[in-house]
């Protein structure tokens, strides 16, 4: 049939996502020694962008014994966002048994 349920005890819709909880908040990021071999003025960084929603300005520079000074030609600008957010507007207190309603707003940008 086109709509049977797979096999198992717990139909594909009632599975739950792993929870990502943001948990690395830096002020600085990629503060550090990079040691290159080979001189080709370019190299590529794989790193984790912070939890932070924000602005990044990448700049850099390094110094090499024959070449001298490298700065990079412009900083770059890197934005950090998520796909999109929760809002609720909770009530200032609530006593036991009362009912309250909490809206929830999900927005992107």
């Amino acid at each position: 049939p086109a709509f049977a349920l797979r096999k198992g005890s717990v139909a594909p819709i009632a599975q739950k996502a792993p929870v990502v909880v943001r948990k690395t908040f830096p002020e600085a990021w990629l503060w550090e020694d990079i040691v290159e071999d080979s001189f080709s003025g370019q190299k590529t960084i794989s790193k984790k962008v912070p939890d932070t929603i924000t602005s990044w300005i990448i700049t850099g520079f390094s110094v090499n014994p024959v070449y001298g000074l490298g700065l990079t030609q412009q900083p770059r600008k890197l934005n950090v966002f998520l796909p999109f957010f929760v809002s609720t507007n909770l009530p200032y207190s609530v006593k036991r048994g009362e009912i309250v309603s909490i809206p929830v707003v999900i927005f992107n940008y």
